[in-house]
């Protein structure tokens, strides 16, 4: 695990001292394979949010719909369907809420938002961004999260050969609007930023992706009052530092900190993992490519310390950062300036979608690889 120090300005280096320990208590389950009645899940969830009455709402990707589950993980209701039509999605993305009575749910394959009524679920709206271009580049932007002032903040991709010519490195994260605008708000590195190629015995180039993610994290949280980003960049030694970075929907920075912490060295647990993916990859198209295991570990990057942070979460009050998996799921609680409040333990397979001051909504795929939701509850020790 894990020693963390976070502080409000990394210069002045003061240790908090042991951070709290908290208790992570499972409310209840939906999902699974062949549940009666209930959730059913034709793929992994790409988003959640947390409603104020105690229901939950999560995204499939299979069935193109949001999951409406009652406030003890009871199926309520479906919202969507696959498809190219209004209330239909090609791929949907993440949901979020809109004041008290409607969700939002963006498609990464589109610009459209669509916007359901919780008091009419086959009452549907949608919002199109009409111009996806970055001004003066080769990027478009697909909506990602709907923003309180009503902008779509998304992460912009390659728009062809000269546009990954242009900036191969680097990715816009940018707002746009239904006027028909898009803005980038930062320019982040991009998802590999440090592919290595390798000839293979055969003399085909192999070049892999990166597998142990670094790159920076950012979203919004699910009402939209602001972005977040946050920078994982592995550490050159055992010490580093993250910079968390807020913004308002418009683009205005509200404030940036710095998280530092004790790293931990890449270990044999993640080397194996590594060779069992590289292993996976003969299997699958040794034969036909000459890709071998060890023509794999060559071209992989593998960094010598861990980057600080696997996944992280945002809600109105604060912050969620889940430490790598190989770290037997530690997630620790930081406030909006980066103070580190306490922490809590979770199952390392467990993958959060949604997250408040107490509660952490979230996945994990059952021995039939079929998504079990799980709703944990955060409770001080002894309560």
């Amino acid at each position: 695990m894990l020693a963390v120090v976070a502080c409000g300005d990394a210069s002045d280096g003061n240790d908090r001292g042991p951070v709290e320990q908290r208790e992570a208590v499972v409310r209840w389950e939906a999902g699974g394979f062949a549940e009666a009645g209930g959730a059913s899940f034709a793929d992994y969830p790409s988003g959640g949010a947390l409603l104020a009455d105690g229901r939950v709402a999560v995204t499939d990707p299979g069935q193109g719909a949001i999951l409406l589950l009652g406030p003890g993980g009871e199926f309520v209701a479906t919202l969507g369907r696959r498809g190219y039509g209004p209330g239909e999605f090609q791929r949907i993305d993440h949901v979020g809420v809109l004041g008290d009575t409607a969700l939002w749910a963006t498609d990464n394959r589109s610009t459209w938002i669509t916007v359901f009524d919780l008091a009419d679920p086959d009452s549907s709206w949608t919002i199109s961004m009409a111009e996806r271009q970055v001004p003066s580049t080769h990027w478009s932007v697909r909506a990602g999260w709907l923003l309180a002032d009503g902008r779509a903040l998304g992460q912009a991709r390659q728009g062809g050969a000269q546009g990954a010519r242009d900036e191969a490195r680097t990715v816009p994260i940018a707002t746009m609007t239904p006027g028909g605008s898009a803005e980038i708000v930062e320019t982040v590195p991009s998802g590999s930023p440090r592919q290595r190629k390798v000839e293979m015995a055969n003399g085909a180039p192999l070049t892999s992706a990166q597998p142990i993610s670094a790159s920076p994290l950012f979203g919004a949280s699910p009402g939209g009052e602001w972005l977040w980003v946050l920078d994982r960049s592995p550490p050159s030694g055992p010490e580093g530092t993250m910079a968390f970075r807020r913004y308002a929907p418009a683009g205005d920075l509200l404030g940036e900190s710095e998280i530092s912490y004790e790293s931990a060295p890449v270990g044999d647990e993640v080397i194996e993992w590594l060779r069992v993916r590289a292993q996976a990859f003969e299997d699958q198209l040794g034969r036909e490519t000459g890709v071998t295991t060890e023509a794999v570990l060559d071209s992989t990057w593998i960094p010598d310390w861990l980057p600080p942070a696997h996944d992280a979460l945002a809600d109105e009050d604060g912050l969620w950062i889940h430490r790598q998996p190989w770290l037997d799921g530690w997630w620790q609680r930081f406030s909006l300036d980066g103070q580190l409040r306490f922490e809590v333990r979770l199952p390392p397979e467990f993958a959060a979608l949604a997250a408040s001051e107490t509660h952490l909504l979230g996945w994990h795929a059952d021995s039939l690889n079929v998504a079990v939701i799980r709703l944990f509850e955060i409770a001080e020790r002894g309560r």
